[in-house]
């Protein structure tokens, strides 16, 4: 949902309101309702985000906080853009890598999201019979192509408020550590805190990084490891 070449903003769109269900857009003198349910991208995005947004063309709406493009067209006949990318969820496995005097639970719950674009899942109570995930502290489902920027955002908050103020020193290497592995066994890496050191940066990496695997891996392969993290047990789904 990248905008390739941005032309001049005309500045001629507004979102008037946001309500528990949706978005109120003005275009010109016609206002138009996004519902969340056709178009779940803004669901948990900033407030100030969605408010950002710019008409580029007749037929162009851009919102460059979220790098997010809608055609008007999609507003007016949201049935004949369907969500395809809701059947090709990403797997995303979180480490957390923790300084003394860290509030674990809460720094948790802040990463829990209520809906369906983004679902966290935490360990059951292993045994000596269930395998042990390791390193992995939690596993988050991505669902819709929108939520990319809303979940990056979502990671870095929660590194800022409540492990950054922990740190000992700049060298301290304490921060979250974001795993995708992919069909082909390669992992993508991004380790706030350390590797990752600035937000528009990390933001950046993740979007194309999340772009890439939405274009070029099997939805089949995607499909199978949301379904092992759901179905097996080993995981439990949180919420608030």
């Amino acid at each position: 949902m990248k905008s390739e070449t941005l032309g001049k903003d005309t500045s001629e769109a507004e979102v008037t309101n946001i309500s528990k269900h949706g978005i109120w857009l003005l275009l010109g003198e016609k206002e138009s309702f996004l519902p969340f349910e056709d178009f779940p991208w803004f669901k948990n995005s900033p407030v100030s985000a969605i408010h950002n947004v710019n008409l580029l063309s007749p037929d162009h709406l851009y919102w460059p906080d979220l790098d997010i493009d809608l055609a008007v067209e999609s507003i007016e006949h949201p049935e004949r853009f369907p969500l395809v990318a809701m059947a090709n969820p990403i797997v995303i496995s979180v480490g957390l890598n923790l300084p003394n005097g860290v509030d674990v639970r809460a720094l948790k719950r802040s990463l829990i999201v209520e809906g369906s674009e983004i679902r966290t899942y935490s360990r059951a109570s292993t045994s000596a019979a269930v395998p042990h995930a390791g390193a992995v502290d939690l596993t988050l489902i991505l669902g819709a192509v929108g939520s990319v920027a809303s979940i990056a955002a979502l990671f870095w908050t929660a590194y800022e408020k409540f492990i950054a103020p922990k740190k000992t020193s700049q060298q301290d290497d304490a921060g979250i550590y974001i795993m995708i592995t992919r069909p082909d066994g390669t992992i993508e890496k991004f380790w706030i805190g350390n590797t990752e050191r600035d937000r528009e940066v990390f933001v950046s990496k993740f979007s194309k990084t999340i772009t890439e695997i939405r274009e070029v891996d099997d939805p089949s392969f995607w499909r199978a490891s949301a379904a092992e993290i759901e179905e097996t047990g080993f995981w439990i789904r949180q919420k608030h």
